[in-house]
């Protein structure tokens, strides 16, 4: 299960939540995202609008939208987590490449 911070209606309150039993490819993706330093949030959106995110760096480095039903969060969250970590490997790759 992947940690995330969900932000809570009306005021954004912060609640640490982790996801539904993901597949080996999500969960492990995932886990390499947040070693490398991203943190995964969630937040309902007026109209029944989920918003998962992830945050790397001062950035939201991949978000994915989607309505708040069945079957469809889960597709989004994996969608969010497969391009959070395309993102982040690129930026790694170029944070290297800077540093070295």
């Amino acid at each position: 299960m992947i940690p995330i911070t969900q932000f809570l209606r009306p005021n954004g309150r912060k609640q640490e939540i982790v996801s539904p039993q993901r597949s080996d490819e999500i969960e492990k993706l995932g886990a390499e995202c947040i070693s490398w330093g991203g943190r995964f949030t969630a937040e309902e959106l007026q109209g029944g609008v989920i918003s998962f995110a992830c945050e790397y760096g001062d950035f939201d480095i991949a978000i994915e939208l989607c309505r708040n039903e069945t079957g469809v969060t889960s597709t989004a969250f994996d969608k969010m987590v497969r391009d959070a970590h395309k993102r982040i490997t690129v930026a790694k790759e170029e944070e290297n490449q800077n540093n070295g």
